[in-house]
């Protein structure tokens, strides 16, 4: 009876670690489909200015301002015609929530909003029409002659930051509000590190010619694709696993990640080509 109750008790343990072990790993899947949606849904917007066909033909009214922490950043937030870029560092003018974590990348997205809106007189919007668009912050949009269209202006920075004192990381973006600020919010706790490269045309022939890193990227390079790699970790560490590694992610030229602790990690990637071009 002892040892058929010692039997009993060990099966009850294996049995309940791996139960942990797939429900934290489907929680983590979870958690990495919902963050790469929430990036795929605004990466495929990047470049929409509702009827106007580029970027180049929309001109800022006077009294735009964009700020964050008290700093005026209106000349970075309304670089429209960089639609989609990344850096290999924190890179937004506004700082950070905590710290953010080095290695990973930043991406700044920049569109119209997909649906239509009323003026308001504390927002940044866009006014397009076929023949160009003017952005205005004061409820008063211009009027032209043809169709014409009122669109919220979005201005995205997604960077992964580490919690100073728990450590743990998460991913957060940097959002326009109203009143033309920039708000800093979590999106997703658990993200350990995202990794871009971009897909350009460097000859400029329509074509897609290669994937870059974003350190490697020129200025005059279009972007025709974002590839995105997320790292995911358990919010805590599980009990008879242990993770070494390697993970490599997308850059090659960065070095693959070797943890050597017991949480659980999934990594995830995607390819997203671009709907709008200019």
């Amino acid at each position: 009876s002892i040892f058929l109750a010692a039997g009993a008790v060990k099966l009850f343990g294996t049995s309940s670690r791996a139960y942990r072990a797939t429900e934290v790993s489907a929680a983590l899947e979870e958690s990495a489909a919902f963050a790469l949606r929430a990036l795929e849904e605004d990466i495929r917007m990047a470049g929409y200015w509702g009827l106007a066909d580029n970027a180049a033909a929309i001109n800022p009214a006077t009294g735009i301002n964009v700020h964050c922490g008290g700093i005026d950043v209106t000349f970075w937030a309304l670089a429209l015609t960089e639609a989609v870029a990344a850096a290999a560092e924190y890179s937004v003018p506004c700082a950070p929530h905590a710290s953010a974590v080095t290695g990973s990348d930043v991406l700044i997205i920049r569109h119209a909003s997909a649906l239509e809106a009323s003026a308001e007189s504390d927002r940044v919007q866009l006014h397009s029409s076929t023949t160009g668009g003017m952005l205005f912050a004061n409820g008063d949009p211009p009027t032209t002659a043809g169709p014409q269209r009122i669109n919220n202006l979005e201005i995205h920075g997604w960077y992964v930051e580490r919690n100073n004192s728990s450590g743990a990381a998460a991913l957060r973006r940097i959002t326009l509000v109203k009143n033309g600020l920039l708000q800093n919010q979590l999106i997703i706790p658990g993200v350990e590190d995202l990794q871009i490269r971009l897909g350009v045309d460097q000859d400029k022939d329509g074509y897609l010619d290669a994937f870059v890193s974003s350190q490697n990227s020129a200025a005059d390079d279009e972007v025709l694709a974002v590839q995105l790699w997320l790292l995911l970790r358990s919010a805590e560490q599980q009990s008879g696993h242990f993770d070494t590694g390697p993970w490599q992610s997308i850059d090659l030229e960065k070095a693959a990640y070797e943890p050597s602790d017991s949480y659980r990690r999934v990594a995830i990637e995607r390819t997203i080509v671009l709907r709008n071009r200019d």
